[in-house]
């Protein structure tokens, strides 16, 4: 896309190109003709600019963005002179905004304004301070995926979900909603996950019957009576700190002395069970454990529970890194693995909402060359974990310094260049990010896994700018580069891009004696 192809219209753009095309077939008087008539409608004045007044969509937009947003400069780009389809956060198709991916804004109020989205597919507030009433939604005949999670909406169900017949996604979870959930939810025939966790819901679910439903929570609520025949598939960690119960299975449920009795007796032993598993890995698991679960980015198909993940076998992977150790873990089924790092809670002493924040921005990188993070939990004593995609392979250190013996496998100069090539195209892509998460901070041999087709992906990047200040100190200038801290203490206190740039540079000496130009290409 040329540079200022973003002030046309679609049906501009569309035409635009089309007299580009032309110029290459023409002779030189009609070539002439076609560069002025160009010339003349690049000059006309943009007609989305013209139009955007009456446009309905856009007009919503910069009501909800006025209504909500007046101050933060999380929407500045929501300006009418520039192509709605350029903003922040939207996405369109053909001439109407599709998708809203409004996560993490900063947002407060209410989002009645964006209502007459009729074509919206996805709409995506989540981690937002939204708190008043969810406004009238059955305009929206077209939407897919609805995410209102971590808000301060209450109330109790919102029955307008109820006529959302395309939903295939629902996330309602960290809210403060209450009373039961309709009947007419069974209508939403469609849904495929549904996360109604951390609220105050009550009543019965043994009418809820969804035969496409492949992922649900409805943990931490008030639901009470008997877990459905339907639900019975969903692991326990599904319905736990409510009052239900299924074939004898009591889940926090009042009842007699004795029940009650009974039920300590099966916390106690359960609990011994979990940290004598969990032990294999997690030392000792706290008591907070069972008072959450791990948080899922939205992207995330495989999703398991807490207790699932500390009851699995794992192995620790090499001898352990500065912020923690990190370990493959199987979960039960066998055939889903992941790799499980540990934190130093002792390191990161900043606040939950400043971690997750963070955590959730790091959740929200793809590349060929990282480790994509698939979710994390934070408990309120010693544990702190992050879940990453399990890579097959090995590290960098092992593939080069491992194995020294007789019947060494050598790394090919192909293979070589391939990986150097592959880790700054990560770094590249890692420092393109946003500015607070914009360097690895921990770039070395070991911190670089290498598949078995050669290909090599970092991990344990970004976590070293959430450090508490002492530990940063003090980890800074164990796996560094001297340069960095010295010159950028020199000028803000911390170290960040020109640290990983110095190791590169450092690593590609001592290992790949590459020609600078190619790496200052890849650069």
């Amino acid at each position: 896309m040329d540079r200022f192809d973003y002030l046309l219209t679609p049906t501009r753009l569309l035409l635009t190109n089309r007299l580009k095309s032309l110029l290459c077939y023409q002779s030189n008087m009609e070539k002439l003709y076609l560069f002025f008539l160009l010339l003349l409608l690049l000059l006309l004045p943009t007609s989305h600019t013209s139009s955007s007044s009456s446009n309905p969509e856009v007009q919503a937009l910069i009501a909800f963005k006025s209504a909500n947003s007046p101050s933060s400069k999380s929407l500045e780009s929501w300006k009418e002179s520039m192509y709605v389809c350029t903003w922040r956060g939207v996405t369109c198709v053909g001439n109407h905004v599709s998708k809203l991916n409004l996560e993490g804004l900063g947002l407060s109020g209410s989002f009645e304004e964006l209502t007459s989205l009729k074509k919206l597919s996805v709409l995506n507030l989540k981690r937002n301070q939204l708190s008043e009433t969810i406004p009238d939604l059955s305009n929206f005949k077209e939407l897919k995926v609805l995410s209102l999670a971590h808000n301060k909406f209450s109330g109790e169900f919102p029955v307008s979900i109820l006529s959302l017949q395309k939903l295939l996604r629902l996330d309602l979870s960290y809210n403060n909603f209450s009373g039961p959930i309709p009947v007419k939810i069974n209508c939403l025939t469609l849904l495929r996950r549904m996360k109604l966790e951390r609220n105050h819901f009550s009543g019965s679910i043994s009418h809820l019957n969804l035969p496409n439903l492949k992922s649900l929570n409805i943990s931490s609520n008030r639901f009470i009576g008997e877990i459905p025949e339907s639900l019975s598939s969903f692991p326990e960690s599904t319905f736990h700190q409510n009052y239900l119960s299924s074939k004898g299975f009591i889940h926090s449920s009042p009842a007699n002395f004795s029940t009650k009795r009974n039920l300590f007796l099966l916390v106690i032993v359960t609990t011994f069970a979990i940290i004598i598993i969990g032990g294999v890995y997690f030392s000792r698991a706290p008591e907070s454990v069972m008072k959450d679960d791990l948080i899922f980015f939205e992207r995330v198909e495989r999703q398991f529970s807490l207790q699932e993940l500390l009851s699995s076998p794992a192995v620790k992977l090499g001898n352990g890194g500065c912020v923690g150790s990190t370990y493959k873990t199987v979960l039960s089924n066998g055939d889903n693995i992941v790799a499980v790092k540990k934190l130093n809670k002792n390191l990161f002493t900043k606040e939950q909402h400043v971690f997750e924040q963070h955590v959730e921005r790091l959740g929200s990188f793809q590349h060929d060359n990282i480790v994509s993070l698939q979710g994390y939990y934070y408990g309120e004593a010693k544990l702190l974990l992050l879940v990453y995609d399990y890579v097959d392979g090995d590290s960098l250190h092992w593939l080069l310094h491992g194995h020294r013996g007789p019947g060494r496998l050598l790394i090919d100069w192909p293979t070589r260049l391939r990986i150097a090539i592959g880790v700054a195209l990560g770094l590249k892509f890692i420092h393109a990010q946003s500015q607070n998460v914009n360097f690895h901070g921990n770039l070395k041999s070991t911190n670089i896994v290498v598949d078995r087709a050669g290909n090599p992906s970092l991990v344990d990047y970004g976590l070293i700018s959430i450090l508490a200040s002492t530990s940063m100190d003090t980890i800074s200038k164990e796996y560094l580069a001297p340069e960095a801290n010295a010159i950028q203490r020199f000028i803000d206190g911390r170290s960040g891009r020109y640290g990983d740039l110095t190791k590169w540079g450092y690593w590609r000496l001592g290992w790949l004696h590459l020609v600078e130009i190619e790496i200052a290409y890849v650069l």
